[in-house]
Formats: structure tokens, sequence, C-alpha cells
């Protein structure tokens, strides 16, 4: 809920905004391997806080190959699950 101009960083608030970010550097490599097409993560705001300060980040927890530009065709062009 927007209160005078501004969203209140809840922990609810900030995991949805930090997830659209982490999904959004997903290509569709990442949903290839994974065999399914569901858009969510399993990072929790202590995870992106974590990530924010130096520690860590989703490089070390997903492929690199699955991240960023898609560098390669899909094996299948035409999924439809």
């Amino acid at each position: 809920m927007i209160n005078f101009g501004w969203i209140e960083a809840t922990d609810q608030n900030l995991k949805a905004y930090f997830d659209g970010f982490a999904i959004s550097f997903r290509n569709g490599i990442y949903y290839e391997d994974m065999k399914e097409f569901i858009f969510k993560t399993d990072y929790q705001v202590e995870d992106y806080i974590s990530f924010l300060n130096g520690n860590g980040s989703q490089l070390e927890k997903e492929s690199v190959i699955s991240l960023g530009r898609q560098m390669r065709p899909l094996k299948s062009y035409n999924n439809k699950k």
C-alpha cells in the first residue's frame, strides 16, 4: 500500500521487489533446465540483503549460462508446458 508517495519496506514488499530483479536476469535456458515455467525464487529477504552487502550473489546460486543474455538456442523452441 502506498502512503504519502512511498512504499513501506516490509519483508513482503522487499522480497517482491528483489524477486522481480532476480527473475528478470534469468533466460529461457533456466526454465528449460528446470523443466517448469514457474516464475518464483527461493530467495528470502535475508539473502537479498546479504547480496547487497557483497556477501554472495545470484551467480553463486544459479548457473551462469542461465542468467543474462542467452548465448545458445533452446533445445525445443516450441515448449508449451
